[in-house]
């Protein structure tokens, strides 16, 4: 997961107002790093993994996420979470 930070870290310096309102789908989320802070710079994610991946890992990260930002629209489901309206974007 240091490259979804690596990757994180660089789109957050070049592109920070580039994801508001924007639809992200990211496969093979892992531990969700990424999708988190992609939904943090204003993008709608759906964070996706297969149950041989990190499925269980990811869905508990959602739920810390729902506890870090209550005012979230997280859900969590068998294919993994959708965020909707990131802290800084439109929660339409």
């Amino acid at each position: 997961w240091n490259a979804s930070l690596v990757l994180l870290n660089h789109l957050k310096t070049k592109f920070k107002d580039d994801f508001k309102g924007k639809r992200v789908l990211e496969f093979g989320s892992g531990l969700g790093h990424l999708a988190w802070g992609m939904y943090k710079l204003g993008a709608h994610v759906t964070a996706t993994d297969t149950p041989m991946g990190d499925l269980k890992a990811l869905r508990g990260r959602v739920a810390g996420w729902l506890k870090e930002d209550p005012g979230s629209r997280l859900t969590s489901d068998e294919q993994g979470a959708a965020m909707s309206g990131g802290a800084d974007g439109d929660a339409s």
